[in-house]
């Protein structure tokens, strides 16, 4: 599993470059990024977030060993960033992805390949329509599109689930190393090392694993709904490095 998280983001990183985000830095006091997960208290066996309780059951009979099963594979993304205390072997692997973005940004400033890649960027809401032609990505079915920035200039779906990404296997979190008073979007997404983003973007085992179920599969590939998605079968449709390679060309 560790083996395949770790060579799908190298895939990741090629992808991100399909998505082009140069946008404006946001303007006047910006909110603790806490705030959008405040209130929301759902959880699936513990774990932040929420699956409907008819996919549950039809996933797992109500097995509640399979329910816990279910909730991780779909919902967990290796960890807490709230449990981040300075040392570099807390919060999770959003800081592992966090690390991997500011290790593109090395290597382009030494080889000068745009080889940069935020995740942030990667799941901008403005390329849901594209994202499975393009990219084999699946949009999650609590999402919506929207064509409007947040306070920081970012363009995220917006969700029934704050955690969500837009994307299944994606996960949002804040940031606890975010600086309210030092952030500039445009800045950040030509180069991931000058700032600390408000959001952090995690990865779950169903990131590469959850795919459109082939006896069910969605009339319309954009807006997909919960019992369109098999967890188990492995998305067929990432591409490889050389595809997005010849997308981002276009």
């Amino acid at each position: 599993m560790i083996f395949a998280r770790m060579g799908s983001s190298v895939a990741l990183a090629m992808l991100a470059l399909s998505i082009g985000c140069r946008e404006r830095a946001a303007t006047g006091p910006l909110p603790d990024p806490h705030a959008r997960f405040a209130g929301y208290t759902k959880t699936c066996s513990g774990i932040p977030g929420e699956i409907p309780n008819d996919y549950l059951a039809a996933q797992t009979n109500n097995d509640p060993k399979l329910v816990d099963g279910l909730c991780t594979w779909y919902l967990w993304q290796g960890g807490d960033p709230s449990t981040y205390n300075g040392k570099p072997d807390t919060g999770g692997d959003p800081f592992f992805w966090r690390a991997l973005e500011k290790k593109t940004a090395d290597i382009e400033a030494t080889t000068h390949e745009h080889v940069v890649f935020t995740l942030l960027e990667f799941i901008d809401s403005r390329g849901r329509d594209r994202r499975f032609a393009d990219l084999g990505l699946i949009n999650d079915p609590g999402c919506r599109k929207s064509a409007t920035a947040d306070a920081y200039g970012l363009y995220l779906d917006r969700c029934d689930d704050p955690y969500a990404s837009g994307v299944i296997g994606l996960r949002l979190s804040p940031n606890p190393k975010f600086d309210r008073t030092r952030w500039n979007a445009a800045e950040f997404f030509r180069d991931p090392r000058k700032y600390e983003p408000p959001y952090l973007v995690g990865m779950t085992c169903g990131a590469c694993h959850i795919a459109f179920n082939p006896i069910a599969p969605p009339a319309d590939p954009v807006n997909p709904k919960w019992e369109n998605l098999a967890g188990s079968i492995g998305n067929q449709s990432t591409p490889s490095p050389r595809r997005v390679r010849r997308t981002s060309r276009r």
